[in-house]
């Protein structure tokens, strides 16, 4: 026993390392090769034991909780692969990665402004706000639910029951307008 401990190649293995972090196995330890007997022996080794039982748990639980957290995520990816929620199907094209839950608007993005309930409370300037009620009703609705609501063409579309190019239209004609009836006054 007391050539094993002359060799001290042992030493340099990881796991021994970590057990003579430890102060009192390093006193221990010491003692044993000072004072070699069977008592030293059996404590130095019965210590050892312990440490190794307890490192060779905590190596199992984890290196099982990292495979258990691989599978995990493997089968999460498989099922979100094999039932796409409405939302998460990609929009058009397979080839695009765009979904659908990318084009909802952020609710920490603000419309134009939080508070106006419409665009003749947020006119500010006389000319403009002159040109504004000069609009027809429909004209209106429009710039109000783009810009205040923050709507999308197509979703304004469905909400009046028009079709997306009509609003596109009515949008432009507005602007065109409120655009010409500045600069004639200016």
């Amino acid at each position: 026993m007391s050539q094993t401990l002359l060799n001290f190649d042992f030493l340099n293995e990881p796991i021994v390392k970590r057990f003579l972090a430890d102060p009192q196995n390093q006193r221990l330890f010491q003692e044993v090769t000072e004072n070699p007997n069977e008592q030293n022996h059996l404590l130095l080794d019965r210590k050892f034991k312990v440490f190794y039982k307890k490192a060779r748990m905590l190596k199992y639980f984890s290196t099982m909780i990292r495979i258990s957290s691989i599978d995990f995520d493997k089968k999460d990816r498989k099922i979100k692969q094999r039932f796409l929620l409405t939302l998460d199907a990609p929009l058009n094209n397979e080839d695009e990665k765009t979904t659908r839950t990318e084009t909802i608007p952020d609710p920490v993005e603000e419309p134009f402004t939080t508070s106006c309930v419409n665009l003749t409370e947020c006119i500010t300037d006389p000319t403009l706000y002159e040109a504004y009620t000069r609009l027809n009703k429909k004209q209106k609705k429009v710039l109000n639910l783009m810009y205040i609501e923050g709507l999308t063409l197509q979703d304004i579309a469905t909400f009046l029951g028009d079709s997306k190019q009509n609003i596109n239209n009515i949008h432009k004609r507005s602007l065109n307008r409120l655009k010409s009836t500045i600069s004639l006054k200016n």
